[in-house]
């Protein structure tokens, strides 16, 4: 369930402001360079894209615009399909099954739970 309006919006903010500077640090790194001296590793970028996408539909679902959460959250959980990373797919369900019950799609909801 969303957080109320007046709690959401600190953490809206907060949230929103680590995701920015997780993509700023993606964007700063030549394409080039698999150096961290330079920003984030070329290797790291996925991941490092995935969670900022979770983070911001988390923002998005504190604040109840649940569609545009769970579009955040089928982006990260696409990245994390082409990675094969199984360590995050069960978060990824299970923030769109979130989503998806409080948007009232119970059947969407389960199915995406049976996933985890």
């Amino acid at each position: 369930m969303p957080l109320p309006a007046t709690a959401a919006a600190p953490r809206f903010a907060y949230c929103f402001r680590e995701a920015v500077s997780m993509v700023k640090g993606i964007l700063r790194t030549p394409e080039n360079s698999s150096s961290r001296r330079c920003g984030v590793s070329r290797d790291r970028r996925p991941a490092l894209t995935r969670s900022a996408l979770e983070r911001i539909g988390n923002s998005f679902y504190d604040q109840g615009k649940l569609e545009v959460a769970r579009d955040y959250y089928e982006q990260a959980l696409h990245i994390d399909l082409d990675l094969r990373n199984t360590s995050d797919l069960a978060s990824d369900y299970g923030n769109i099954a979130n989503a998806l019950d409080s948007l009232g799609d119970l059947a969407g909801s389960q199915k995406c739970r049976s996933k985890r």
